[in-house]
């Protein structure tokens, strides 16, 4: 099963770019928050391990390193067989 993790966050908006990112830095904390929240309550009903985790965005290593740290320690990364 493959896991997209969507990172809304950019320096400044691309006009080339269709994608949903917001440079609102003081919503990081928060979206991490929620987003290690949805995944503890979708990832009970899985009938199939992770093996593939997608980060997009936005731009994702605009995230604070302990902001990402967070992140990745809730997301599965064990047994992966693809990560980007």
């Amino acid at each position: 099963m493959k896991l997209y993790v969507h990172i809304p966050f950019c320096h400044a908006k691309c006009a080339y770019c269709d994608f949903y990112s917001t440079p609102r830095r003081e919503w990081m904390e928060a979206f991490v928050g929620a987003a290690i929240g949805e995944w503890g309550e979708r990832s009970a009903g899985l009938s199939e391990p992770v093996d593939t985790l997608y980060f997009g965005g936005g731009t994702p290593s605009s995230l604070p390193a302990e902001l990402l740290r967070r992140l990745l320690e809730a997301l599965p990364t064990e047994n992966l067989r693809e990560a980007t």
